[in-house]
């Protein structure tokens, strides 16, 4: 898969559930039937591939939002204050999906200034703007400022909206995703595909099973003559799960992702736990017979689940959440067990070994 098909993805996730939904919200969107009518004309002429048809109607579209922008001053209401913001916003897309990624870019600063800030509008345009962007090997960092800057919008609407229920369910959810997104683009400067949203009775828990990234594919090579490789990837292979001793196993994350990176130049390993004293950890249980797939470092943060090894103590490394507060390190079973005492300092000398990333549960 690679960088467009990914962004094609999240424009389509945007365009297609997001701004549908916020559409269906009463008073949230700003053009009227007849805008939408000559909008709709527009994209059927897209799906056609008549691009002549389409190029025509979105330059007609353009000047009668630039008409009639400010229109609302002698209706007096501002029921159509932004509609030349989304009229731009749909042309926006329509030069996308017929591949002027120059003009799609130069279009879509206009609904960024245009519409309100703290509305999921706004962020809807930086997030496709987005997009956008990282298609451009020259944007990637404004391409990963236009994800933040969407993101922190829906946080700001979802917090002033506290009073509608079903908004701010909404706005969760963008947000889980668009932090997912951003997790990963972060730590690789690369735009993931969309992750599926899938359940497994498997792991006795709401957890969803994730997907693993790890090779960079970086394309072909002649096997003759010796050739340039390029620096930066084209994609990266994705695995679902593994099989092990004839068992195949589903990753399930631990930071709550749907995507697991492994970076390169960085060691994991996995481990077999045993016992019950991680067995209803969160988000993820980890049970006697798991594997828990591990990032081999010798410090971890606060709250993170670790492999430790004890001086003294436990040669072998155990598996407890981490936490370091009133100057002191502790080590925090997540069980059913009564018999296991909810924390314990760590008086001795100790090494952490690595940092817990996922659980691999059975099919």
């Amino acid at each position: 898969m690679d960088i467009r098909e990914n962004c094609d993805q999240w424009i389509d996730l945007a365009y297609g559930d997001w701004l549908r939904w916020l559409r269906k919200q009463k008073k949230k969107t700003f053009m009227r039937e007849s805008t939408r009518n000559i909008v709709d004309k527009m994209f059927r002429a897209v799906d056609n591939r008549n691009e002549e048809e389409a190029s025509q109607t979105s330059e007609r579209l353009r000047r009668f939002a630039d008409t009639f922008n400010g229109v609302s001053e002698g209706f007096g209401v501002d029921e159509y204050l932004y509609e030349s913001s989304e009229i731009y916003l749909e042309c926006a897309l329509a030069s996308y999906r017929m591949n002027d990624l120059q003009d799609a870019l130069a279009l879509m600063k206009i609904p960024i200034g245009g519409f309100p800030n703290h509305t999921l509008h706004k962020a809807i345009s930086y997030w496709v703007c987005g997009c956008v962007q990282w298609q451009f090997q020259a944007h990637v960092e404004n391409a990963l400022i236009s994800w933040e800057k969407s993101l922190q919008i829906v946080k700001d609407a979802e917090a002033e909206s506290r009073n509608d229920l079903s908004f701010v369910k909404k706005c969760l959810e963008i947000q889980e995703r668009m932090t997912e997104a951003i997790r990963f683009a972060s730590s690789n400067m690369f735009a993931p595909p969309v992750s599926r949203r899938t359940k497994n009775a498997n792991t006795d828990s709401k957890g969803r099973s994730a997907r693993l990234w790890n090779f960079p594919y970086f394309g072909d090579i002649p096997a003759g003559q010796p050739a340039w490789v390029s620096p930066e990837p084209e994609a990266y292979s994705e695995v679902e799960a593994i099989i092990l001793n004839d068992a195949q196993y589903n990753f399930y994350s631990l930071r709550n992702e749907l995507i697991i990176n492994l970076p390169i130049g960085k060691m994991h390993f996995l481990l077999r736990a045993k016992g019950d004293s991680m067995n209803t950890s969160s988000p993820i249980p980890i049970k006697d017979g798991d594997l828990v797939l591990l990032r081999q470092q010798d410090a971890a943060e606060s709250g993170e689940i670790v492999a430790v090894e004890i001086v003294g103590v436990d040669e072998v490394a155990t598996l407890k959440r981490y936490r370091y507060k009133d100057r002191k390190h502790w080590l925090e079973p997540e069980s059913d067990n009564p018999d296991l005492p909810p924390h314990f300092s760590i008086t001795k000398d100790f090494y952490i070994r690595g940092v817990a990333l996922a659980v691999l549960k059975p099919v």
